[in-house]
This record gives structure tokens, sequence and C-alpha cells, in this order.
């Protein structure tokens, strides 16, 4: 990881300073007892270069959603799509044309839901399909 002191990278908290000594301020090498993450993944980092304390938080993290949660068949369709739930109910789907445009929307509390695609041109489709606990998006066809 690299830190960059006041927007310049000429020093670089993480690196070699100057005559080859460790850059980092003491004590910066174990947060709360433990050792800095070694997993990966998109992090906030907040770090005061003065006393060398930092933090790490997740972004966009929720442990209680898995992706892969819902899937989509036939895809590709002529007329209808049926989106299913594995674990929470469907609360709703959203679905845009590739410039982004909402072309249907339908709200539900179901775990399985059909989606009527017969009014919709042929073409790619992104569909967002949304739970109580996050929601995913998934390309789906119309032939």
């Amino acid at each position: 990881m690299k830190i960059r002191d006041n927007g310049n990278w000429v020093f670089q908290f993480g690196t070699n300073g100057p005559n080859n000594t460790n850059a980092w301020p003491s004590g910066t090498f174990i947060q709360n007892g433990n050792d800095v993450l070694t997993v990966s993944g998109t992090y906030n980092i907040s770090f005061n270069r003065s006393t060398g304390a930092y933090n790490y938080a997740s972004v966009l993290s929720n442990d209680a959603f898995a992706k892969g949660a819902f899937n989509v068949y036939p895809n590709p369709t002529i007329n209808a799509w049926k989106f299913m739930s594995s674990a929470d109910e469907i609360v709703g789907i959203e679905i845009f044309d590739i410039l982004g445009k909402v072309v249907l929307s339908k709200n539900t509390s179901n775990v399985e839901v059909s989606v009527d695609a017969s009014v919709l041109t042929n073409g790619v489709y992104l569909a967002k399909i949304s739970s109580a606990k996050g929601f995913e998006t998934i390309r789906i066809v119309k032939n």
C-alpha cells in the first residue's frame, strides 16, 4: 500500500524513505493488535501520518447478501423471463436498455417473478433484481 504525503508522490509512506529507511511512522504495522489487512477487496483507509494510526473500513460491504442469489430463464427469451431467488423475496425488478433507460419496472414480493418481454424490441438488456438485502444486475437478451 502506498499513501501520498500532501498529495505528492515524492515522499511515499510504505516505500523506502530517505537514506533507504522505511517511510512508515513507527507503530503503523499493527492496528488494534492485528497486522495490516491481507484480504483483497476495496477499503476506505484513514491514516494519521503524524501518529501512524490508521483504520480500514469495507466499502459497500454487505455480508448478508450473496451475489448470485438470483437466476433468470430462459435467457435469451422470446416472450417472458422468469426471475427466481434462492434466498429472499424479490421486491422489485427493473429492466434497462443498453443506454441505461428503464424500459420495464415491476414491484413484487415473491421468490419467483415472471416479466413479460413481448413489448420489448430484440436486443440486450440489464435486469436489476432487488431484495431486502441487496440487488444484483444480470444481463438478459430478448430475441
